[in-house]
């Protein structure tokens, strides 16, 4: 398997390749949930929000019906005290054991959570915040403002403020509920 994205936390790695999540805590490596979990656990949960995402234009676009074949893990992220994995069908949260917490209808390539809400970025330009993810409840910040992002490349934050790397026009920050 191909390494995909790793971050590190409380001295382990977690590492996703396009078929499984990995946990190294540097004594011996294992897969933490593999891909069949993931498809399993996509096809239990996919309705839940599958209108939502798909009539909202500030979504993009989930093949629900895609092969198992076409999935694909693109990225990782570790936040209170869960893990938040990006896929091309959706958002999942895992517990650091490994179990399958949540499915969200969100294709994201790039996103991150601060105080408790989840920031994404749409690839043609956008940024959505949700306040509450379990509801799908969000803001969408268009990107036809100058302060909002487009392009992104890239999200981090640190217990203020999220920045935003754009491929084309530099650094935003996002910092008490304003794009800076």
């Amino acid at each position: 398997d191909i390494v995909v994205d790793i971050t590190s936390y409380k001295g382990k790695d977690y590492i996703i390749s396009k078929n499984n999540l990995f946990v190294n805590d540097h004594s011996k490596s294992s897969i933490l949930v593999n891909k069949d979990e993931f498809w399993e656990f996509f096809h239990a949960h996919k309705y839940k929000f599958k209108i939502n995402s798909e009539n909202e234009k500030h979504f993009f676009e989930i093949d629900f019906n895609q092969p198992k074949e076409a999935f694909t893990l693109e990225r990782i992220l570790i936040q209170n005290n869960f893990i938040g994995v990006g896929t091309n069908v959706g958002l999942f949260q895992i517990s650091l054991s490994g179990e399958l917490l949540a499915y969200y209808p969100i294709h994201t390539f790039n996103f991150t959570f601060i105080k408790n809400q989840l920031i994404e970025s749409h690839p043609f330009g956008g940024v959505k915040i949700f306040t509450d993810l379990k509801k799908m409840k969000y803001k969408y910040y268009t990107e036809i403002y100058n302060d909002v992002p487009t392009n992104v490349v890239s999200i981090t934050n640190n217990s203020n403020a999220v920045f935003f790397g754009s491929s084309l026009d530099g650094v935003y920050k996002y910092e008490n509920g304003k794009f800076i």
